[in-house]
């Protein structure tokens, strides 16, 4: 049986992540994205004013750095945030509560949201397990002064109804737990409408750089009220990495977002 041990989460750009060695092989590599149970690691926090976020979720959140486009993005609009992400792979929001790791950040640190992640969570039993779990990370961010949002993926690739169940998850969710959703798989379906031929997945799951861009551009907007517009095509990362947009792409990703915005 092949065994896995967890190293600490270090910080990258300001932002934290997981990684995974398994017990004899030769190099780390990330861990894959099934809604199954790992636990969590210790990151280090960003100090200093600005819109401080605390990201819960795993490889849909890391991956092409969800918090650090959400930060290059808000800038142009004069916002500064500040985040921090707790990214296992593989982990849902039951596993963020019992590793303690992530509620001893949301208790002891000063932030102005709580990102939730989990998912797709389109299943039944995943259904479930994100409206109760949702609840529970909502009832105690409020508890300390957090507002809580609930950061909206998208299906496996190829789901029937997938787009549908995955928005029907999240938006019960974030009903029980009064809080509000950046709803990026809608956004997801409404620019496949847009341009049936768009690349979105760069796996069956994961997002390529232009489909983060797109969950980005919502989350930036709920978090910091920064519009589409305002967020030019090309951002760069504070570890230096650049996310660009195609030019023939730029206003169909942006259109979708809007469409989006204006129903959240």
């Amino acid at each position: 049986m092949v065994r896995f041990s967890f190293l600490k989460v270090r910080p990258v750009a300001g932002f934290a992540f997981l990684w995974i060695v398994c017990a004899g092989c030769t190099k780390s590599v990330p861990q894959p994205e099934p809604e199954s149970m790992k636990p969590g690691g210790q990151v280090e926090l960003t100090s200093g004013p600005g819109v401080r976020i605390l990201f819960l979720g795993n490889s849909l959140t890391a991956g092409n750095d969800i918090p650090g486009l959400v930060r290059a993005m808000a800038a142009p609009g004069g916002v500064t945030v500040l985040p921090q992400a707790v990214t296992p792979g593989g982990v849902n929001l039951e596993d963020h509560w019992n590793d303690g790791v992530s509620r001893d950040l949301l208790v002891k640190e000063k932030w102005d949201f709580l990102v939730l992640q989990q998912g797709p969570s389109s299943l039944p039993e995943s259904q479930v397990d994100l409206k109760k779990w949702g609840t529970v990370w909502c009832d105690a961010a409020r508890r300390h002064g957090v507002e809580p949002v609930f950061y909206m993926v998208w299906p496996f690739d190829g789901q029937k109804d997938g787009f549908e169940l995955v928005s029907q998850s999240f938006r019960k969710a974030a009903k029980a737990g009064k809080a509000k959703v950046a709803a990026a798989g809608e956004a997801w379906r409404e620019l496949r409408r847009l341009d049936p031929d768009v690349k979105l997945y760069s796996d069956n799951l994961h997002g390529t750089p232009l489909g983060s861009y797109l969950a980005a551009l919502v989350l930036t907007h709920r978090l910091t009220g920064v519009t589409p517009e305002k967020v030019p095509g090309k951002s760069t990362l504070e570890s230096g990495t650049v996310v660009e947009v195609p030019t023939d792409k730029l206003e169909a990703v942006r259109d979708a977002a809007l469409k989006v915005i204006d129903g959240m």
